[in-house]
């Protein structure tokens, strides 16, 4: 394919960034066409003004754009342009739905055999519902390509980890490191306080923390330590009257609470603990309890002789390993290994895959297809239910 035609649907801060977060997908094509012909034929968004604001925006500092025009009905954009590939990056509440007409973007485009990179949460919707919307993309044969934006799964930290268990595996006459590990610990605090969006406060338009923040974690979590056996999950969730810096809406300047059904609010603090079907334990623990801007994030691994973690992964991640067993190298033996890796750019890494295959036609490479975030959506879903049934 000698040039990839693409399509936006949302034309806000998912696709096109801000200054706020590190995400911009729009500028990662800037960078990736340096090594793609890449062209924008439309950008797609309820709000029309939006998409045509933000199309002007680009077409006066990239030559991407020259062709593209502005929708309101994304369906149009996508008869007229005839995009090979689509970002769709809207609210939670606005996709991965089988119901014409309410959110079934997906369907849409797999039935026009156009390729997806969705960003999470994937939906939603009932997990049962959403299992009708693979099967739409089933239907558009093997070669569609899908992916989902778990950007951990392309990060170097990820790759790095892979690499340690892979290797002690092997010393150990195994055929894979997850069958090494035997405790991952999962920890996430969120800066409340910076998050000013009253639509992220409403469990019923974002999914709540668990399913909309926290899915990253258990996703990288199912990455690297292979499938949760599900009826292990025991999961509880507390709600925190007394926070003290509630931010303000940035459209509307009030609380981003008011209004907001008091069985619609957020759980502050979930803790879960499940078993992998390997046999290894997690330990999984999600706040919104900081104050501030700045988040708190690690992931830890155990197993016999070594222990691997990740420190503050979506910013500056920095890999720190023991090895104390006898299968440590001389220069690894019971010191701790520590790796920056905070020049890594894992959002531009799933792009390139992504971009790579619609080229190529093959989606071998994308390493989050839709039945595997399925399977991770599905996750976010039973522990915010069991936590809020306790």
């Amino acid at each position: 394919m000698s040039v990839v035609r693409v399509a936006f649907i949302g034309a806000g801060e998912v696709n096109f960034g801000s200054p706020a977060v590190p995400w911009n997908h729009a500028q990662r094509l800037e960078t990736l066409s340096a090594r793609y012909k890449i062209e924008v034929v439309g950008i797609a968004d309820v709000n029309e003004k939006r998409a045509q604001s933000t199309l002007e925006a680009w077409q006066g500092k990239s030559k991407l754009y020259g062709g593209a025009k502005a929708y309101g009905d994304y369906v149009k954009m996508l008869e007229e342009t005839k995009p090979h590939g689509v970002l769709i990056g809207v609210p939670p509440f606005a996709h991965g739905s089988p119901v014409e007409g309410r959110g079934d973007i997906e369907v849409n485009c797999a039935r026009r055999n156009i390729a997806m990179f969705i960003e999470k949460p994937i939906s939603l919707s009932d997990p049962k519902q959403v299992g009708q919307v693979l099967e739409e993309i089933n239907k558009a044969g093997d070669k569609l390509v899908v992916s989902v934006g778990y950007m951990f799964r392309y990060a170097a930290f990820t790759n790095k980890i892979n690499e340690i268990l892979n290797g002690l595996a092997k010393k150990r006459g195994k055929s894979s490191g997850k069958e090494i590990i035997k405790a991952v610990l999962l920890r996430y605090n969120a800066a409340y306080a910076a998050i000013n969006k009253a639509m992220w406060w409403d469990i019923n338009l974002s999914g709540g923390p668990i399913v909309e923040q926290a899915t990253h974690f258990v996703d990288i979590a199912r990455y690297l330590a292979g499938e949760i056996d599900e009826p292990t999950l025991q999961a509880y969730s507390i709600r925190c009257e007394d926070l003290q810096a509630v931010p303000l809406d940035f459209v509307s300047k009030e609380s981003v609470e008011k209004g907001v059904k008091e069985e619609n609010k957020i759980k502050h603090v979930t803790t879960a603990v499940w078993k992998f079907k390997s046999g290894a334990l997690c330990s999984f623990t999600h706040a919104a309890l900081y104050q501030g801007e700045k988040y708190e994030c690690a992931i830890e691994i155990w197993g016999d002789g070594f222990r691997i973690s990740v420190e503050d992964p979506y910013n500056h991640p920095v890999l720190k390993y023991k090895i104390t067993g006898q299968d440590a190298s001389e220069a690894e033996a019971g010191k701790e290994q520590v790796i920056d890796l905070s020049t890594d750019d894992p959002y531009e890494s799933e792009l390139d895959t992504f971009l790579s295959a619609i080229s190529t036609s093959n989606p071998g490479a994308i390493r989050s297809p839709y039945a595997d975030a399925l399977g991770t959506y599905r996750m976010t879903w039973q522990i915010r239910e069991k936590a809020s049934s306790q």
